[in-house]
C-alpha cells in the first residue's frame, strides 16, 4: 500500500470517525449507546493514524 491510498483511508477513518461522534448520538444513527458511539469514533481515529504509521515507517525502510 502506498502513502497515498493510507492517506485516503486515513481520512476516510478521521472523517467517519467525526460523524459517529458528531451525529451519532444527537440523531441516534447508531442503535448502540453514547459511550459505544464514542468509542467506535475513538476506534476509527486510532486505527486510521496506525495505517497511516505502519505504511511511512515500511516506506522509510524501502528507501534506506
Amino acid at each position: 500500500m502506498n502513502t497515498k491510498t493510507a492517506s485516503i483511508i486515513a481520512a476516510v477513518l478521521g472523517v467517519l470517525g467525526l460523524l459517529i461522534i458528531l451525529a451519532g448520538p444527537a440523531f441516534n444513527l447508531l442503535p448502540i449507546s453514547t459511550n459505544a458511539s464514542i468509542f467506535a469514533a475513538l476506534a476509527c481515529w486510532i486505527v486510521g493514524g496506525l495505517i497511516k504509521g505502519i505504511v511511512k515507517k515500511a516506506e522509510k525502510k524501502e528507501k534506506k
